[in-house]
């Protein structure tokens, strides 16, 4: 009678932790899932400039909302405390809220939003190609009235003065992003690969790996062992080098 009465208050002591744990874990996937905002832009070019609007949704800190041009790599963020890619400082971002970015119509931007060790891309601009001025007619000169006046007295040309050759400045060449991706078996674990990947001038200084089409980054670093991944989603992997200028790559991992 005694064991009977032991083993069922084991088993009432094991029901009670496994629901404390479980009401942990709930709690803090649902803190992460607030911690990140839920917010709505609309991007549009205004000649070469990109004006990027806050249409709706949740206010967010100017200090954890960045733009990043998939040519020149982050160009800061609202606040201007990391950088300024708007042009003028925005420290709080909510609904009406214009961020005019110059001379990057024909680039790829992102709207990222960092905060909890993670980054999450908000808007994309798909970039317009190269942007053409409109030429200006020039105005011909005012008719000057016919006058008369004596004929100079001819003189000895100038001396011709050289003009010295500048130096051009060497630009920074980007990164090249390569990776492989190797399935485990029959699992969703893949491993990733990203050693193949390049700077032809500098160093690659971050790897960032986003798993599927939620823009959130999933990975970092230049090896993930046993990544989640299911068969047939794309991965991508963007490389960063140390003059800011990215690369990327995406597979579909089968």
């Amino acid at each position: 009678m005694t064991s009977s009465i032991g083993v069922i208050l084991l088993v009432a002591l094991a029901v009670l932790l496994a629901t404390v744990a479980g009401a942990y874990v709930l709690s803090s996937i649902d803190e992460l899932e607030q911690d990140e905002p839920r917010a709505m832009f609309s991007l549009n070019a205004e000649g070469t400039t990109v004006e990027i609007s806050h249409t709706g949704g949740d206010a967010i800190d100017g200090t954890q909302l960045y733009v990043t041009s998939a040519s020149r790599g982050s160009l800061g963020n609202y606040a201007g405390t990391d950088g300024q890619s708007c042009q003028r400082t925005l420290p709080e971002v909510d609904l009406g809220t214009d961020c005019h970015v110059p001379n990057a119509a024909n680039e790829t931007l992102y709207v990222i939003w960092r905060g909890s060790g993670r980054g999450t891309v908000l808007a994309r601009w798909p970039g317009t190609g190269p942007v053409t001025p409109t030429a200006t007619a020039t105005p011909a000169p005012p008719a000057m009235p016919a006058t008369s006046t004596a004929t100079p007295t001819a003189t000895g040309a100038p001396t011709e003065t050289a003009t010295p050759t500048a130096t051009p400045t060497p630009s920074n060449q980007p990164p090249v992003a390569a990776f492989t991706a190797s399935r485990r078996g029959r699992s969703s674990n893949v491993d990733l690969d990203a050693s193949a990947a390049s700077d032809p001038d500098g160093t690659i200084v971050s790897y960032e790996w986003y798993v599927g089409s939620d823009g959130a980054v999933d990975y970092t670093g230049d090896a993930v062992s046993e990544a989640n991944v299911p068969s047939g989603t794309a991965v991508t992997l963007v490389v960063t080098d140390d003059d800011s200028a990215t690369a990327s790559e995406t597979k579909t991992v089968t």
